[in-house]
């Protein structure tokens, strides 16, 4: 928790802990804009502490408010993993052969070990740490300071039109005339930077420095600093290239280069001109200091002066003579904040926040330091204990999962009054709210649930739960107290079991951070998406972390590395591309082959699939028959097989209107010519002690099948070797866009995680089942390209010459 009184840097200026509310839009420690989701009450905490850092800087916080530190240990192996680094001492480091070895040995010896470098340790990415844990170990053993804090980067804002350019009006504000349109410089650069600007510029004397700018007062008059200097807010949260300008404007004139270090210099003597510098150096992304002094001339003391002082990661200067002095920020001391003192200081009342960003950090303070907001999930269930009815229950599939979040939940439940439970798995507060951690390991566990209510539900890892379970638990989401308020929360990435039905639920449904009203029911969801670039922090403290991420298998790296929710870790048919093997309906010409396979279902969906095969053997599918029960998941129709069997003579024996464009092709499918048709061989098991079989009742009714091959690893090679075909656009199996169940679920599975070769069969495929088993009935492999017979003197392409063969 932070004071009250502490600022929080928005995109339209500032706010305070006091006064921000959900809703509102603050800072991320990449300099992005993130959302404020929670806001908890005012708390006075029993310990507080004042983080003193080395540029001056200091900020408050209650003794387990969290802070992503590196400690000194960290800092070093964050150096050793650096390519950089390593490539420096690998230079200066002696061979250590030893014996008498020649030359070439150990020109070879040093090629090998450069082809085969050994195994670097991925980076530190820091820890999260309370504020009472960086003050027990504010040094290490040797007196060093131990924790460092990463600073924010560049604000990211968007291009806004001003009535100056930044520049011309950072030139104004150093060395400009503060009640009226001049400018007092000895480099005429800048007076020419206001020609090329359209201004109409007035040199009063020959060998004067002075200069009118025509035009230049009544638009600071417009802007508010005229007899007024100060830097604007609207320049403050312009774009980072036009405050960047606005900073070589003020550079130019009034700023220098420190002989000795190459750092950027500025002084002023205005205070109003300093809190704006400090504040637009920072939101930069760079670290400066402020050191105050006396400001004389001539003997005589004109009051205060401050001069900040920073390293630069890119040019501050737009003038030559200056710009070629500066130096160009590479320490890594120059992007971390060193804390040098945690001094415990009186309580004050305290509030906590949460933010949607990815690393759950935003900016607080003057400075504008990276602070730990509360875990999403974890610290949103807190938002309404102070009501006695409360109740909260945060899900993860297994029990070793959940025990993860628990850990999680100690670091900020004591804070509010929270007392653990263990036999319950439970927090209760003082007001008797509670907040329980349960798992649902397996399809039915959500029942245990019946008739429990429950004003916040979360789910960590979406994709690990069945869609049956998410939906069921909606419905314990109630209350009967108005003042209470009801909502779900969840977080996951991509990949899992349940990763379809998550994708069609939160992700096809609207563009991200879009809300989406459901039509039925008039819920709202929202998908807000994010990727490892959201985590800068990670990325500068591990460069190498992005290599091994594209390291990875094609589905892994696409979700991990780019958020990408159409491939996924564990997905069977990765091969499967819409684009390539979706395609609209047409008329089957007469002359293709058909044919029909079932996979059987009564509680279960059942699935009939209709096939045609052209005259290049691309199997097409175009009709399906799905008994899925309308509003369930994977939930059979209960329909009898003579009613079934019923279903399909209608379909193969009516007329079937196509509309194409606009056009209505209509194609006379009575009679329609079915070559034969494949069941699941269970089919034909008795019903009864002398009852039909499934089989036996559709051939009551005219629809005949024949048993189907039933291997499941060679049928399920059939379906990969039609989805490749012969290349990527030229698939050997193709879906009329209107079997939308067999478009569902085919690319949503997943393999079995006790087979790995299988898939898991405890996901919706029964449409997978009667695809393979209809091109189980007609197996099939890419021809082989032929040879072409050549002649006994042929064109030789390698040696380019004619050649003698033999044939």
């Amino acid at each position: 928790m932070l004071p009250l009184d502490t600022p929080l840097p928005t995109p339209h200026g500032w706010t305070t802990m006091g006064d921000v509310q959900v809703g509102d839009e603050l800072f991320d420690e990449s300099g992005r804009v993130c959302r404020v989701v929670a806001v908890f009450p005012v708390q006075t905490p029993d310990e507080a502490y004042r983080l003193t850092f080395d540029d001056g800087v200091s900020i408050d916080a209650c003794g387990d408010h969290l802070w992503l530190t590196y400690d000194a240990k960290e800092l070093a192996a964050l150096t050793r993993r650096d390519p950089v680094w390593r490539a420096r001492r690998r230079a200066k480091r002696p061979s250590r052969a030893k014996g008498n070895k020649s030359q070439r040995f150990v020109e070879v010896i040093t090629a090998r070990n450069r082809a085969c470098p050994p195994p670097v340790m991925p980076a530190p990415s820091g820890s999260v740490r309370s504020t009472r844990e960086i003050a027990q170990t504010l040094l290490t053993q040797h007196g060093r300071r131990n924790h460092a804090i990463p600073v924010a980067m560049a604000l990211e804002l968007p291009h806004v039109d001003l009535p100056l350019d930044p520049y011309l009006l950072g030139c104004w504000l150093g060395d400009g005339h503060t009640h009226a349109g001049r400018i007092t410089t000895a480099d005429p650069e800048i007076a020419a930077a206001y020609l090329r600007a359209g201004f109409e510029v007035v040199r009063y004397h020959s060998d004067d420095i002075d200069y009118g700018i025509h035009g230049l007062s009544s638009i600071l008059r417009s802007l508010g600093v005229l007899g007024d200097k100060h830097i604007p807010v609207q320049y403050l949260r312009a774009s980072r290239e036009q405050r960047l300008a606005l900073l070589q404007g003020l550079m130019d004139t009034d700023g220098t280069v420190a002989r000795n270090s190459g750092a950027a210099e500025f002084t002023t003597t205005s205070p109003a001109i300093r809190c704006g510098m400090e504040e637009l150096v920072r939101s930069l992304g760079w670290k400066v200091r402020v050191r105050e002094g006396r400001a004389k001339l001539n003997g005589i003391d004109h009051g205060p002066k401050w001069t900040m002082k920073w390293m630069a990661s890119e040019p501050v200067f737009r003038l030559e003579r200056k710009l070629r002095l500066q130096r160009i920020a590479t320490r890594r001391t120059t992007r971390f904040r060193y804390v040098v003192s945690c001094d415990p200081i009186e309580p004050v009342p305290m509030r906590c926040i949460a933010v949607d960003s990815q690393s759950h950090l935003y900016l607080a303070g003057r400075a504008m330091v990276p602070t730990h907001n509360s875990d999403a999930l974890v610290i949103e269930a807190l938002r309404q204990v102070a009501h006695p009815r409360y109740r909260a229950v945060i899900f993860r599939r297994t029990l070793t999962e959940a025990s993860e979040l628990i850990d999680r939940s100690r670091l900020y439940y004591p804070a509010a009054g929270g007392v653990w439970r263990e036999q319950q798995k439970e927090w209760k507060f003082p007001s008797g709210a509670i907040i329980r951690f349960r798992y649902l390991e397996n399809v039915g566990d959500e029942l245990r649930y019946q008739g429990h209510e429950y004003q916040y539900i979360a789910f960590d890892e979406l994709t690990h739960f069945d869609e049956r379970q998410y939906l069921y638990l909606l419905s314990r989401c109630r209350t009967s107290d108005p003042a209470l308020r009801c909502y779900v929360r969840a977080a996951s990435n991509p990949g899992g079991p349940g990763h379809h039905w998550v994708k069609a639920r939160f992700i096809d449904v609207a563009p991200p951070g879009k809300t989406y009203v459901d039509p039925v029911t008039g819920l709202t969801r929202c998908f807000v998406p994010a990727r490892v670039f959201d985590n800068p922090i990670l990325l500068r403290a591990d460069p190498l972390y992005l290599k091994r991420l594209e390291s990875l298998p094609e589905a892994e790296r696409k979700a991990l590395l780019l958020g990408d929710w159409d491939a996924f870790a564990g997905q069977v048919f990765s091969e499967w591309r819409r684009d390539v093997h979706v395609v609209e309906p047409f008329a089957i010409p007469a002359g293709w082959l058909r044919f029909r396979a079932m996979d059987w279902g009564f509680s279960k969906p059942y699935c009939i699939l209709w096939f045609a095969v052209d005259y290049n053997g691309v199997i097409y599918v175009y009709r399906e028959l799905y008994g899925l029960k309308p509003g369930c998941v994977d939930v059979g129709t209960q329909e009898t097989a003579r009613e079934v069997a019923q279903k399909v003579k209608a379909a193969e024996d009516w007329k079937n209107f196509i509309a194409d464009e606009g056009v209505k092709l209509e194609t006379q499918l009575s009679g329609e010519k079915i070559a034969y048709g494949v069941a699941d061989p269970a089919c034909w098991a008795k019903t009864g002690h002398d009852g039909p079989s499934i089989a036996e009742t559709f051939a009551s009714e005219g629809v005949f099948w024949k048993p189907a091959d039933n291997d499941r690893l060679q049928g399920k090679m059939q379906v990969h070797l039609r989805l490749r075909g012969w290349g990527p656009e030229r698939p050997g199996l193709k879906v009329f866009n209107t079997c939308t169940n067999l478009i569902r679920t085919l690319p949503a599975l997943c393999y079995d995680a006790h087979r790995p070769e299988d898939v898991d069969t405890t996901q919706e495929d029964h449409a997978y089942d009667a695809l393979r088993y209809g091109l189980m009935s007609r197996p099939w492999a890419p021809p082989k390209e032929k040879q072409r017979k050549r002649d006994a003197w042929a064109w030789d392409d390698e040696e380019k010459t004619t050649s003698y063969m033999s044939v």
